[in-house]
Parts: structure tokens; sequence; C-alpha cells
């Protein structure tokens, strides 16, 4: 898929986010986790009346422009970078919030495949890693939708994974 439908995905869920934040007085990262859960709930969610139904259609609509079914996981997570960097410069978040860089995500992934491979221990006794700067998770959730999905939960015995509509969560 070429970068202007990752442009395209980016510009409908910031919109969303846009509009939700004044709708609801949220933060931008709010909004955008809010609108996250919508959109993989696949409804968007009204409480108390609140958004109301004129901003919740308008909404709804930016959700319905983007078919999230042809982007791959890579490409996905491309729109979700673009929006967490976007909720940095709204909110202006501390310098300890900010996201891993997706080049430290995949060097720690060919790490921890590598880790599995050699076990580095007996094979009756279980691999454990401590990582104890987990964060916003993303390196768990790369780490989770790479090629050694199957054995994410050896690695991370406290995290669940589990697949929600093509979508990690951890």
């Amino acid at each position: 898929m070429s970068t202007e439908y990752i442009q395209a995905a980016y510009d409908k869920v910031n919109q969303a986010n846009l509009i939700m934040m004044q709708a609801l007085d949220f933060s931008y990262t709010e909004a955008w986790h809010e609108n996250l859960q919508n959109i993989a709930n696949g409804v968007l969610q009204v409480i108390d009346g609140q958004p109301n139904p004129e901003i919740a259609q308008k909404i709804q609509a930016l959700y319905d422009q983007v078919d999230w079914d042809k982007f791959s996981e890579r490409e996905r997570l491309q729109v979700l970078q673009l929006i967490f960097l976007e909720a940095e410069r709204q909110d202006q978040l501390q310098a300890n919030h900010q996201m891993t860089p997706a080049g430290i995500a995949m060097l720690l992934t060919y790490f921890a495949s590598r880790l599995l491979q050699t076990r580095g221990q007996s094979k009756e006794t279980p691999l454990k890693v401590f990582d104890p700067t987990v964060g916003f998770r993303v390196i768990i959730v790369i780490e989770a939708n790479s090629y050694v999905n199957t054995r994410s939960s050896r690695l991370l015995p406290k995290f669940k994974t589990q697949k929600i509509n093509s979508w990690c969560a951890a």
C-alpha cells in the first residue's frame, strides 16, 4: 500500500481525535485512546449522551472512510506511530513518555528471537527475560506481531497477547 493511504488514514484518525478532543474536553492522547478503542471494537461508544449524536455521526463518518482490513500490521503500526507523534506534539508529553523507535524495537525483537533459538539455557528450563522498562508496551506489541509471535507468551509471561480484529493488544 502506498504512503498516500497511510497519510489518508492518519488524516482521518487525526480529524476524529481533534473532534473528540473538543467535544469531550479531552487531551489529544485521551481522544486518541477513545478513538482507538472505538475502532478496535467496531462501534463508537456514547456514554451519557457524549459525544452528542451530531458529533458521533461526524466521527463515525471518519471511521468509515478507512478500511483497516486493507492495511498490513506494519502499515497500521505506521499510522499509530504518526498519531502518537502528533499526541507528543499536541500534549507536550514529557521525555520519558516518548515512543520507542521502531528500529530499536525491531532490534530487540531480533535479540529475543535469537534467545529463543539458542535458548541460553536447557530446553527443560523456561527462558526468562526481564524488562523493567515496559513503558507503552510498543516493544511487546511489535515482538508479538513479529515472526516470533507464537513464542511471545514464553517471553512475556505476565503479559498475555490477544489478537483482536488483526490488532495485537498487550
